[in-house]
């Protein structure tokens, strides 16, 4: 299973003519996000002062976030994402929170983090790889 993070959302919202966002989810099959994706992509839609930019990018995300199951932010998950973080921080990383709720969402799924931000998984401990170094030529991750 693959969860799916905002980072990887954002670039495929940036490269949405050439449709590689769709056709490798097609491809890898199980895939989810959490709400906290959601979240993120949301507010950034939202941030954006155009409003007809605005509006397409909140229907693209929604018509994406359609298909693509999504993981709740209740307590238990809060509390592994606590811990990822607190253990990150005990081995000299100070990660994001965010990205604490979306480690620990892939973490409870038994996924690996598709992400632009390789590193910020790994520092907390979990499985990220990033999938545009496949589909887009001299991407890396981060």
């Amino acid at each position: 299973m693959i969860l799916i993070d905002s980072s990887l959302l954002i670039a495929a919202f940036r490269n949405r003519k050439d449709r590689w966002f769709e056709r490798w989810i097609a491809d890898v099959g199980d895939v989810i996000t959490c709400d906290m994706v959601k979240t993120e992509v949301r507010v950034g839609a939202l941030s954006v002062k155009d409003n007809a930019m605005r509006g397409r990018q909140l229907e693209w995300a929604d018509a994406i976030f359609e298909d693509i199951e999504s993981r709740g932010l209740d307590w238990p998950l809060c509390e592994k994402a606590a811990q990822l973080a607190g253990q990150a921080r005990r081995n000299g990383f100070n990660p994001d929170l965010d990205d604490a709720f979306v480690a620990a969402a892939a973490v409870e799924a038994d996924a690996r983090v598709a992400t632009l931000n390789v590193r910020h998984f790994e520092q907390l401990g979990v499985h990220a790889f990033n999938p545009l170094s496949e589909h887009l030529p001299g991407k890396a991750s981060a």
